[in-house]
């Protein structure tokens, strides 16, 4: 039930919570403008909010980086490459040791590591298969999610499961799970 370094899951941290207070500075989404009062439990409607204005499109990327004159090379290398981020519904079918897989709307099977927490860790034990709504990051030279997951209490059947867990097979025969973005 993989997850990042904790040195990783911290420096993921401090790329993004500045990122969505500067997109607070932009788009006034919230009188919050305090990176800590963003890490507050409460706010996670307003982080999910700034999240989905900063993915609508890259020009947010682009301005962030020019204007952020502090950021060293490598972090500046991760927020570019959040370009090829992969945003929607996804279905995790397993938790494995390597992070979980998710299948995404396209049916590709991604491998995704948690940030600070396992998969398991955050989903508390709910059965799977389990869809959720995310941003998928790369994140050096693996998937993360950008930490704003909903999840989806939809019940799922066992004909789905099945059809889920050969999509994951398939891709596991084929060598097509997806490691990095």
């Amino acid at each position: 039930m993989k997850k990042l370094s904790d040195r990783d899951g911290k420096l993921f941290f401090q790329i993004w919570i500045p990122m969505l207070v500067e997109a607070n500075k932009k788009y006034r989404v919230s009188v919050l403008d305090n990176g800590e009062v963003f890490m507050n439990l409460a706010n996670l409607s307003v982080m999910k909010h700034l999240a989905n204005k900063i993915w609508m499109d890259d020009k947010f990327i682009d301005e962030y980086l020019a204007k952020s004159k502090n950021l060293s090379p490598e972090e500046r290398s991760i927020i570019q490459s959040w370009k090829r981020r992969v945003s929607g519904f996804f279905i995790i079918v397993r938790l494995t040791n390597n992070g979980a897989i998710m299948i995404g709307e396209n049916n590709d099977v991604y491998q995704v590591l948690g940030l600070q927490s396992t998969w398991d860790e955050m989903i508390g034990g709910r059965p799977l298969p389990l869809t959720l709504e995310t941003t998928l990051l790369p994140f050096k030279n693996s998937i993360v999610s950008d930490g704003l997951v909903s999840l989806n209490m939809v019940q799922v059947g066992p004909n789905m499961t099945k059809s889920f867990n050969a999509t994951y097979r398939k891709a596991v025969e084929e060598e097509k799970v997806i490691k990095s973005l």
